[in-house]
């Protein structure tokens, strides 16, 4: 689990604040005691089979809270690198619209603020759905 802290047009820069344990149904949070530097690239954020994948700043927002998966490590500047390409269930899973209200998701690219109904747009995680 990660929260962004800051959008650029080439990759989304992020905080991993803990590590999901288990499948994706089933799956534990275990909080990380201090958050690991990491880094979303544009070219991680969407699956490889994406074709023209939104921007990254139509993707992610600062303070979003995204689910990914690390894949690799990056440079000094970069720290690990963060993948929300692998899988549906990968994206933001909690983002909060200009006016501190939690959005609710709508479609896999879009958000809505419920109290005003603006449109935000994200690379919205699929929720797991238990039977």
């Amino acid at each position: 689990l990660c929260r962004v802290t800051k959008v650029t047009p080439r990759f989304a820069g992020v905080d991993v604040v803990g590590i999901f344990e288990g499948d994706c149904l089933t799956s534990k949070l275990t909080k990380l005691a201090l958050p690991w530097k990491a880094t979303i690239r544009h070219q991680d954020a969407y699956a490889l089979e994406e074709r023209d994948p939104p921007a990254i700043y139509d993707s992610f927002m600062p303070t979003d809270l995204v689910k990914g998966q690390v894949i690799g490590f990056g440079d000094h500047s970069t720290g690990l690198l963060v993948s929300t390409g692998l899988r549906e269930d990968f994206g933001v899973v909690q983002a909060m619209s200009v006016n501190d209200t939690l959005l609710q998701p709508v479609a896999w690219n879009e958000m809505v603020c419920p109290v005003t109904g603006a449109i935000e747009r994200r690379k919205v995680a699929k929720p797991a759905i238990s039977d």
